[in-house]
C-alpha cells in the first residue's frame, strides 16, 4: 500500500527512518534489561518455587533483544544499500494468500 503514495527514495526513508527508531527502543531496552539482570545476579535473587537463580529467567529479555537489534541492523543495511540502485524495494513475504 504504501508503493501506491510514495516515490521510491520516500519509501526507503520512511524504512530507513523506522528502523532507526526501533533501533533507539531496542537499544534502550537492552540497557535497561541488562541493568535488571546484573541487579539480579548481585543480589543473588531467586524463584520462590524452584530455588533456581532468576538471572536464568531475566536473561531472556537481554538475548531477545540482542536478536531484535541485529535484525534491525540486517534491514538497515539492505535498505541503505538500495538506495542507490533500482533493485525492487524488499517489502516483505505474504505469510497468508
Amino acid at each position: 500500500v504504501l508503493q501506491n503514495f510514495l516515490p521510491r527514495k520516500g519509501q526507503l526513508g520512511l524504512y530507513v527512518f523506522g528502523d532507526l527508531v526501533m533501533t533507539f527502543v531496542a537499544v534502550l531496552a537492552l540497557f535497561y534489561s541488562f541493568e535488571t539482570l546484573l541487579t539480579s545476579i548481585k543480589f543473588g535473587s531467586v524463584t520462590h518455587g524452584l530455588r533456581i537463580s532468576q538471572a536464568w529467567f531475566l536473561a531472556a529479555v537481554p538475548i531477545g533483544f540482542s536478536m531484535v537489534l541485529f535484525r534491525l541492523l540486517q534491514s538497515l543495511k539492505r535498505d541503505i544499500s538500495m538506495w542507490n540502485t533500482n533493485e525492487p524495494i524488499y517489502h516483505g513475504v505474504k505469510l497468508f494468500d
